[in-house]
This record gives C-alpha cells, structure tokens and sequence, in this order.
C-alpha cells in the first residue's frame, strides 16, 4: 500500500491507495480478506465502501450501520453510488478500482471520496460533488484540494472515437481529454478532473496526482485492462484521524 499524509493540507488526514492482492479469489471473500489485510497493516478497522455503477450519484455518509466481521472489522455498504462524503472521524472512505481513477477531497472537515472512470468523468461525477459542497457548505475553491490515485493513464488507455461527440456533450472543449498517437485516440482521466475542479474555480496547485499507470505498473496494481477479466480490485481509502 501506499500512504500519502496530505500534510499541506492538515497532518490528521491519511490518504492509502491499495495495491494488488492475488491470495483470494471470489469477489466477497477478496473484498473482505482486503479489508482484514488493511486492517492488520494501518489499524483502521471501520471502512465505508460503495457498490459502485459509474454513475454520478453522491451521497453523505452520517451514521453508518456497520456490519462486524471476523478478524476485527466492521464493514458498511452503500448502494449504487459512486461518490461519498463525510465530516466524521475514524471512518475509512473507500474506492475499488481497477484502471479506473479514485479520487479524494478534502475541504475544511469534509472528506471524500469518488470513483472516476470514463462515465464518471464524462457525467462530471467531480463538478457535482464540488457544487455539493462549495454550495451547500460555503467552502471557498481554494480551501479544496484533490489527490488522485493510480489509474490507467493516457499512455495505455486506448478508446474508441465514437466517445468524442459523447464527451462533447458535457465539456466545452475535449482536445485535451483525447490524445492522439499512431492513429489512436487515447483518454486523459487527470485531465478530465483537472478540467472539472477548473469549472469550479478549484486551483490546479491544489490538486495533487500520483504520476502511476495501472496498467503499466500491473505487477503491483490490478488493472481490468491488463488482467482482462478479473474481479479483483485496488482498495483505497481516505481517514481523518483525532
């Protein structure tokens, strides 16, 4: 795992992106075996995580009912989600992804934490949390900031044309999202969240990304792309700690 303690920010929050795990097999016992294996190396043991459909629906995390298992954690599930929140401490906010990009806010008390690939970004997932929050909170942009996870990355993530005018319905202009090389197009995940947080007045010094390809860094991350067909998921997870 990698752990990233954002301390430009504050040194209470503790950011781990998760790396692959090939032990388990099915999806049950390798999300909960992940957990325990999180558990064993960080001490955190309640974890919050989404059953996520790329859809662009977010919710507030407040008083989750956690579900005890054995081996010392207690796991919360919320449905058909793909973006939560909250302002509570010692709760593990979570993100499985695999080449897709997880994505973590912090904003004076709230954390956060939002799944991002191609469907997210193109239903702008991000600008609507950030609404949510600059709206509902009166959180100045410059009090935000954002750090993003490993994901697949321009280098490997070929996509198909007809994406184009399917992105042009929700950003202005894509010429920085689609790269093209040796006659392919190729999608650009952080600068599609670049874009978003510029919507929003968010400045691009506060957005902070780990430079790590999924696919290209597969022997120690799963990537659905390199992998093919699997199951298996990175866990990362975002704290705030007393």
């Amino acid at each position: 795992m990698i752990l990233l303690e954002p301390r430009f920010v504050n040194p209470k929050f503790k950011i781990y992106f998760g790396s692959r795990n090939d032990e388990y097999k099915d999806d049950e016992s390798f999300i909960i075996n992940y957990l325990r294996d999180i558990y064993s190396i960080t001490k955190t043991d309640k974890f919050v995580l989404m059953r996520q459909t790329h859809s662009d629906n977010i919710k507030q995390i407040k008083k989750p009912k956690f579900i005890k298992y054995e081996g010392g954690i207690f796991y919360h599930l919320v449905n058909q989600t793909d973006g939560i929140y909250t302002t509570s401490f010692d709760i593990a906010l979570c993100v499985k992804t695999a080449d897709c990009m997880p994505v973590f806010v912090i904003a004076s008390d709230i954390i956060s934490a939002i799944h991002m690939g191609w469907r997210g970004a193109q239903k702008l997932i991000l600008k609507k949390y950030l609404k949510t929050i600059l709206l509902e909170r009166k959180i100045f942009p410059q009090n935000i900031f954002i750090i993003a996870g490993p994901h697949i990355r321009d280098c490997c993530y070929s996509v198909g044309e007809e994406l184009v005018p399917v992105f042009k319905r929700t950003y202005k202009d894509v010429s920085s999202l689609f790269i093209e090389r040796r006659h392919r197009l190729y999608l650009s995940l952080e600068n599609a969240l670049r874009i978003q947080a510029e919507m929003c007045s968010v400045p691009d010094s506060n957005i902070y990304t780990l430079a790590i390809c999924t696919h290209c860094a597969s022997r120690i991350f799963h990537s659905f792309r390199y992998e093919k067909s699997s199951h298996k998921r990175n866990i990362s997870f975002i704290i705030k700690v007393r």
